[in-house]
């Protein structure tokens, strides 16, 4: 055997120590098992018989407590009780009755005593056994019973011990257990009874039936008892009033709200079974307490039986197990020495039996299997496709039908050509913001992440196959029945692709733009279904990310040319002219209110319109004033042909706004300055143009004439209108001053016409007419020339 355990110890023993570990465990766990079983199985067993037991004594107290109730109210109804009750003055006549009274007690047999009270002449009328008198000191007691608890139960039994003796004995009184019913209607003003039927009823009562009951239950050792409210126990005869609030079973059973139940707890050092009923009626509990031992005596032969049982198994085990490891570890070591051959003699390792030295060359084997196949299923998803993408995207492509269907079925493409299809668009949105988080291979990964998702969903209800055309690009080709896609069919469809985008946003953590394509019969036409699905899906520029575009979003799209008012397109210079952000920002959101109802081409065209608005715009500011914009308008349009959304397009605008503002409120003061220096410059160089104006100047420097009036005057302090005037006439004045005194051709040289005009200004100006100050001119000059000649 030893020889054998050393041949094999690789294999066979290690499989016979695990046959053997399984096979011990295996029978210990049942024994235990089953042992546990057996045992709750006892318990419960024996808590239903207490329960019942205990529901018959509960029963029992609801009857006698009914039966007191009724015997109560019928005497307290009693004609001859309500005179006792309610008399002013004691009438013997009356006591004749109390013979009736108490035949009428006996008749009850739970009945022990009754009273009744007059508190008008304080008295009390006993009614019960004659051979004992009504004790000193009762009277008390009496009262505290007839004394108006709010607290306590109106006409429910109150448990107490009654201490009477015999009239013909001078020794201790006896006590007798009772419980008590007070039956009242009219109080005093002390909040006492003016008069009342007291009953006392037999506490021995439900002791009998308790103790009747056991002797039917064949559990021996048990204990039943009641317990009030208070946890007092009001049963037992000795134990009767025994105060057990106290004792943690007691509280945990008083403190629940279950009707019945058992629990195991420990009392006095002792294991035991706890059962309890409750009374809705009484709100007693009716309790039955059982030593454990007792219930699980006759569980323990079965556990040894199981135990002799267990071990007998196990010897049986060890030898099946041993027979079991030999005959496996024989064709294992077969199976080795095959390996070795096709493995060229690999050798064992010296920390490595045979199992694993196999299960390592199956690892490996399976590997190189695992890769060549994910090599061939990459290369056939490749051609599948390229095939797929030359059909969408190459004009060069074209197949006959015949050939088309032999391309297909090649690839395992499940489409059947006469049945008519429709193309999806699946457009990744924030794609920017996923080539700077995502290297390619993790695009690509993504790519065929969400081609599989749609695939495996949509291959559900069509025949479907999903193409990566690279970087935020997939087609779905989906093809249905004869009749494809109803409207039924559309809304079945337009609910599954609103379920891919939820799933592809909640487990990939991206936004997908879905568009639904034309309806098309023949595939020899997909490159025109794409066109058609691809001029949809720019749509997202309108709709937003994670939209759903399909034909009939576009039915009310504008197709015509769309042209920015003269107003509106001055109203926006104005405005970049001013460096007013928020003016800038709410023309162009009017202009983009407006282009939304248009084609996705006409708007592409408006947009980039407005960047050339704002080029020109901008350098006009540049080109008047000392302001420096450095905006790179080249790589503005190119950064707003990638956006994907109006609300994208107008952040950027926006930015573009802030900064234009914040370089012209920066450079107010200077810009301003120099602006008005440059319009001072303009006037001084062509005063002599008689169209010269406001509104030439404006146009000259492509900016607004109220800006560059308001400006001017800031600068100046007068308006360009009278600069122009006070420039030619300082002119004026120059060629005067040179011997040029004739009206022609001085309007010639200073870009004046009307002599008229210029006769009022130049009274205004010089404060004499011109011919006065011609006059005096000659003169002086004429005056001149003698001096010199002189």
């Amino acid at each position: 055997m030893g020889l054998f355990f050393q041949s094999r110890k690789s294999v066979f023993s290690r499989m016979f120590l695990s046959f053997t570990f399984v096979l011990v465990i295996l029978i210990i766990g049942s024994s235990f098992g089953l042992y546990a079983v057996f045992e709750n199985a006892g318990l419960r067993m024996v808590a239903d018989a207490n329960k019942k037991i205990l529901s018959q004594i509960s029963y029992s107290a609801n009857y006698m407590n009914e039966n007191a109730r009724n015997f109560a109210f019928s005497v307290f109804s009693d004609p001859d009780v309500t005179q006792l009750m309610y008399q002013h003055e004691e009438d013997p006549r009356l006591l004749i009755n109390m013979d009736r009274l108490n035949r009428l007690m006996q008749t009850n047999s739970f009945i022990y005593s009754f009273y009744i009270y007059n508190s008008r002449i304080n008295q009390y009328y006993w009614v019960g056994d004659t051979s004992y008198e009504y004790p000193p000191g009762t009277n008390a007691k009496e009262n505290m019973l007839l004394s108006v608890n709010p607290n306590r139960k109106k006409f429910t039994p109150y448990p107490r011990k009654l201490e009477l003796k015999l009239r013909s004995s001078d020794g201790n009184p006896q006590t007798v257990n009772v419980f008590t019913y007070v039956v009242y209607e009219l109080t005093s003003n002390k909040n006492v009874p003016e008069g009342a039927v007291i009953v006392n009823v037999k506490g021995e009562y439900l002791d009998h039936i308790i103790q009747s009951l056991q002797e039917k239950n064949r559990i021996p050792d048990t204990n039943t008892f009641i317990v009030d409210e208070k946890g007092f126990i009001i049963s037992g005869g000795k134990q009767f009033l025994t105060d057990t609030s106290k004792m943690d079973y007691v509280q945990s059973i008083l403190q629940s709200n279950e009707d019945s139940g058992y629990s195991i707890a420990t009392i006095n050092g002792e294991k035991m079974m706890v059962t309890f009923v409750s009374s809705d009626v009484l709100g007693w509990k009716f309790f039955n307490v059982t030593p454990y031992d007792v219930i699980t005596s006759p569980i323990d032969g079965i556990k040894r039986t199981m135990m002799i049982l267990c071990v007998g198994l196990l010897l049986i085990g060890f030898a099946v197990s041993f027979l079991i490891s030999s005959k496996i570890s024989s064709p294992i070591r077969t199976l080795v020495g095959s390996v070795k051959n096709l493995t060229k003699g690999e050798r064992i390792g010296k920390n490595m039996d045979e199992v694993a030295w196999l299960s390592q060359a199956f690892t490996v084997t399976h590997h190189k299997a695992q890769l060549l196949e994910a090599s061939e299923r990459d290369r056939e998803y490749q051609r599948r496709n390229e095939l797929l993408s030359s059909l969408l995207l190459d004009p060069q492509t074209s197949y006959e039908i015949a050939h088309l269907q032999s391309l297909f079925a090649k690839h395992n493409f499940d489409f059947e050509f006469g049945r008519s299809y429709l193309l999806l668009s699946w457009r990744l949105d924030h794609y920017a913001e996923m080539e700077a988080g995502y290297s390619n291979r993790d695009r690509t990964l993504l790519r065929y992440a969400i081609a599989n998702s749609v695939n495996e969903w949509l291959r559900k209800e069509y025949r479907c196959e999903t193409v990566d055309l690279g970087e935020d690009r997939l087609i779905s080709v989906l093809q249905g029945g004869a009749d494809s896609f109803p409207d039924e069919q559309q809304d079945k469809l337009e609910h599954a692709i609103k379920d891919i985008q939820h799933w592809i946003a909640a487990n990939l953590k991206l936004s997908v733009t879905a568009s639904i394509g034309y309806v098309h019969a023949d595939l020899s036409l997909i490159q025109q279904a794409y066109q058609e699905v691809y001029k949809i899906s720019q749509y997202r520029l309108i709709f937003n990310h994670g939209a759903l575009l399909k034909p009939s979003s576009l039915a009310k799209q504008n197709t015509d040319a769309y042209r920015l008012s003269a107003a509106k397109e001055k109203q926006f210079l104005d405005a970049i002219l001013a460096g007013k952000f928020e003016d800038m920002a709410a023309v162009y959101a009017e202009i983009t209110d407006e282009l939304r109802s248009y084609s996705h081409d006409t708007i592409v065209s408006a947009i980039l319109y407005i960047i050339y608005l704002t080029y020109n715009s901008v350098i006009t500011l540049e080109r008047n004033s000392v302001n420096k914009f450095h905006v790179d308008f080249n790589a503005l349009t190119m950064d707003i042909s990638r956006m994907e959304t109006l609300e994208q397009i107008t952040e950027r605008f926006h930015r573009l706004f802030a900064h234009i503002s914040t370089v012209m409120q920066e450079q107010k003061p200077k810009r301003n300055t120099a602006v008005a220096g440059a319009i001072a410059k303009l006037i001084e160089s062509n005063y002599q143009d008689k169209m010269l104006c406001l509104e030439e100047i404006a146009n000259t420097m492509n900016m607004s004439k109220v800006y560059i009036g308001k400006l001017f005057r800031e600068a100046y302090g007068q308006s360009v209108a009278d600069y122009i005037t006070d420039v030619r006439f300082k002119k004026a004045t120059e060629l005067m001053n040179r011997g040029i005194t004739n009206l022609n051709d001085i309007l010639n040289e200073i870009g004046m016409e009307n002599s008229n005009y210029f006769y009022k200004l130049f009274k205004v100006k010089m404060g004499v007419s011109f011919s006065e100050y011609k006059t005096k001119h000659l003169e002086q000059i004429v005056s001149g020339k003698e001096r010199l000649g002189g």
